[in-house]
């Protein structure tokens, strides 16, 4: 799934949850948390808000080039094949959740 929201974003960036829902046909509450989830993770970036007719407010998204790559972990020293800055994805979300170096 995140491969194909991301790789969807990167060939049109600039789009919102609504939109994406609507042209992976997904359900547009499922998108809404999927990409809650990928910002979280550093994969996806809020880059503006849109305003609907009703002046309903709605986050417009692109895809983050990600430095993913393979090697040790400089945190806890696992090799991992999804590596960004030197760090696996849990010591990621970790550094995230004490204050660290995020």
């Amino acid at each position: 799934m995140t491969t194909q929201v991301e790789d969807h974003l990167r060939a049109h960036p600039g789009l919102t949850a609504e939109d994406l829902a609507e042209q992976l046909d997904w359900a547009p509450e499922r998108m809404r948390a999927w990409l809650d989830e990928l910002v979280e993770r550093r994969r996806v970036e809020i880059v503006g808000c849109s305003i609907d007719k009703l002046g309903g407010r709605h986050r417009i998204y692109v895809a983050k080039a990600v430095d993913e790559r393979i090697g040790e972990c400089e945190w806890c020293g696992r090799t991992d094949h999804h590596l960004v800055r030197g760090e696996c994805p849990e010591c990621r979300v970790k550094a995230r959740t004490v204050g660290g170096a995020a």
